[in-house]
């Protein structure tokens, strides 16, 4: 029998003015400005999840969820 892999929530919210800001663990929110920080922090987040499952939640600054990105290990066993 497989063990169960817990799910995993990381969180994407604006940062500052411009910035975008991840939360994928406690105590752990790294956050990146310029024209590409949103780009960057969603390859941050998906590199993160590599070896779990869950969800990528794209926030907006009225703390509404804009976009989810659904994520399992099958990537994992693929590479």
């Amino acid at each position: 029998m497989t063990p169960r892999m817990a799910t995993m929530i990381i969180e994407i919210k604006p940062y500052g003015g411009g910035g975008w800001q991840v939360f994928a663990e406690p105590g752990v929110a790294p956050f990146w400005t310029g024209d590409k920080a949103k780009e960057s922090v969603v390859e941050y987040a998906m590199e993160k999840c590599k070896r779990h499952r869950g969800e990528i939640r794209l926030v907006n600054a009225d703390g509404e969820i804009e976009a989810t990105i659904p994520f399992d290990d099958s990537r994992a066993k693929a590479g």
